[in-house]
């Protein structure tokens, strides 16, 4: 494309006419010129235009006749870097100069926001990750990558977000365990089904589990001291408000069995206050 061919078209896309676009600074028959190679504008006049058009000037003066792949080649060296870095709110920053995605981009925003959205989660901010996993949902629907070990993912956390109580009644459970590769993932797939065969290299998945048993043996005070090391382990290995969640409410149940009445009440207390969390 030429010079003039590219401003047509960026103009085009805006919506914009002639006149639109040459304002004040130049004459709609001069932008007409131009945009038929008739004229050679000025390099004030590129940046004027490229300014009305929200196109970089250096897009103009390039060979390259796609707008996003330009767009792309500024930013992905960039994005690999945040990525890598864990840094998705950065990644997303940087592809949001992009106007439109290629499949590449929007597997990355995938996971990007399906990883914010699993940060959510552990802090206790539910309607936060629900954005988050809508909007990784959507941008798994973009591209042709393939995205299917990230599906059943996506739907595990959005049917915790969606009920925080019984989390695993509208999920498959067969169709996430056949395509599930992520270690954290899977045990906290195990986790939520309570495999009371499977060994967990996650201490609070460990140790809730170990408490899970005892409860269902009626053997209460030995699963509280279980609910507490889990308790610890979850410290240990970063805050998780959804998995305090869990263990708040069997060690309040395990203290109502014991008459511990006073205990109860302060972990009902506990885990009331993470619920009320789970708004934001």
């Amino acid at each position: 494309m030429t010079l003039g061919e590219k401003i047509k078209a960026a103009r085009k896309k805006k919506g914009l006419t002639q006149s639109d676009l040459a304002g004040n600074k130049i004459t709609r028959n001069m932008l007409s010129a131009i945009e038929k190679g008739h004229a050679n504008p000025s390099l004030e006049t590129i940046k004027h235009l490229a300014g009305a058009l929200s196109v970089p000037v250096a897009y103009f003066l390039s060979e390259t006749d796609d707008l996003s792949l330009y767009e792309k080649s500024l930013i992905i060296s960039d994005v690999y870097r945040a990525f890598g870095a864990k840094n998705y709110k950065a990644c997303i920053r940087k592809i949001s100069t992009v106007e439109e995605p290629d499949d590449e981009l929007c597997y990355i925003l995938t996971s990007s926001y399906l990883e914010l959205a699993k940060t959510a989660i552990a802090r206790g901010e539910l309607i936060t990750a629900s954005k988050y996993l809508l909007l990784s949902e959507e941008n798994s629907k973009k591209t042709r990558l393939n995205t299917d070990h990230i599906t059943p993912i996506l739907h595990m956390y959005k049917c915790v977000t969606d009920n925080v109580h019984s989390p695993l009644l509208n999920f498959d459970l067969s169709y996430f365990a056949s395509k599930t590769t992520g270690a954290y993932d899977f045990e906290f797939f195990k986790y939520l089904i309570l495999d009371f065969d499977y060994k967990f290299t996650r201490d609070e998945f460990k140790y809730y589990i170990e408490g899970k048993k005892h409860l269902k043996n009626h053997l209460y005070s030995e699963a509280v001291k279980s609910f507490l090391k889990a308790i610890e382990a979850t410290k240990a290995s970063g805050y998780n408000a959804y998995v305090l969640f869990s263990i708040y409410t069997d060690i309040e149940n395990c203290y109502k069995q014991l008459y511990d009445f006073e205990n109860a009440y302060l972990y009902s207390s506990k885990r009331l206050s993470l619920l009320e969390g789970f708004k934001s």
